[in-house]
C-alpha cells in the first residue's frame, strides 16, 4: 500500500521557498538587516541626545508644590535623572533640607540655589527683599484676608493734633510685601524710611492694611 505524505511534508512542500537555499538566505540576510538598521537607529538617536543634552545624571526635584515660605523637609524631596544639559546652572548638589523656599517650586522641578534663601534664615527672614525691614501688624477681626506675597499699603489713623496734618488717615508705607500671616496679625516688608512712620502710627493710632495689586 503507497502511504500518503503527512501533513507536516505537504505544507513544507507548500512552502518552496525552504527548498531553495538562496531564496530562503535572502529572506534571512533581509531580516537581519532590518533589525540591524533598526538597533543602530535606535542606539545612534540615544548617542545623540546624549550628544546634544549631556549624560543623565541624578538631580533633586520638588516631590511636590512647595509655596514661599516653605522650610524644605525630607518628604519635600525626590530624585530624578535628566540630562545635565537640561539642569538650571545653580542646581543643588547638596541636601537643601532646613533652608526655606523664597519663590513658590512645582511639582517636579529642580531645586535651584537661587530658590532658596541662605542657611539660617527663618521663613519670615528669608522672604524679605533685600534692604527691607519687618514690621507686624495686628488685625481686625474682620481684616482684609491677605497672603504671604500679597502687596499692601499701610494706612494709619492718628489724632490730628499728633501727627501734626489735617486729615486723621493717610499712607505710612505703600507696596509693601506681605512676609507672614498668623491669625491676628500680618508682617509686611517696609523700606527703612517707612518703619519711624509705621511704629508711630502702632503706637498713636489704628492702622489698616489695603491690598493692591503692586
Amino acid at each position: 500500500m503507497r502511504r500518503r505524505p503527512s501533513r507536516l511534508r505537504r505544507r513544507v512542500r507548500a512552502l518552496p521557498w525552504i527548498h531553495s537555499p538562496p531564496l530562503y538566505w535572502v529572506g534571512a540576510t533581509a531580516v537581519i538587516a532590518v533589525t540591524a538598521i533598526v538597533v543602530w537607529t535606535v542606539t545612534s538617536g540615544a548617542t545623540r541626545d546624549r550628544d546634544r543634552y549631556g549624560e543623565p545624571v541624578e538631580v533633586l526635584v520638588a516631590a511636590h508644590e512647595l509655596a514661599a515660605g516653605t522650610r524644605i523637609g525630607e518628604d519635600d524631596l525626590t530624585t530624578v535623572e535628566l540630562p545635565s544639559g537640561m539642569l538650571p546652572a545653580d542646581a543643588v548638589e547638596a541636601n537643601p533640607t532646613g533652608r526655606v523656599v523664597t519663590s513658590a517650586i512645582f511639582e517636579g522641578e529642580v531645586i535651584a540655589g537661587g530658590r532658596l534663601a541662605p542657611e539660617g534664615l527663618s521663613p519670615t527672614a528669608a522672604l524679605l527683599p533685600e534692604g527691607s525691614r519687618a514690621v507686624a501688624i495686628p488685625l481686625l477681626d474682620n481684616g482684609l484676608p491677605v497672603e504671604v506675597g500679597d502687596r499692601v499699603d499701610v494706612l494709619a489713623t492718628v489724632d490730628p493734633a499728633l501727627s501734626g496734618e489735617q486729615l486723621p488717615t493717610g499712607e505710612v508705607a505703600t507696596g509693601a510685601t506681605v512676609v507672614a500671616v498668623e491669625e491676628d496679625s500680618v508682617t509686611v516688608a517696609v523700606e527703612p524710611e517707612e518703619t519711624v512712620g509705621v511704629a508711630f502710627a502702632l503706637v498713636n493710632g489704628f492702622v489698616t492694611v489695603a491690598l493692591t495689586r503692586g
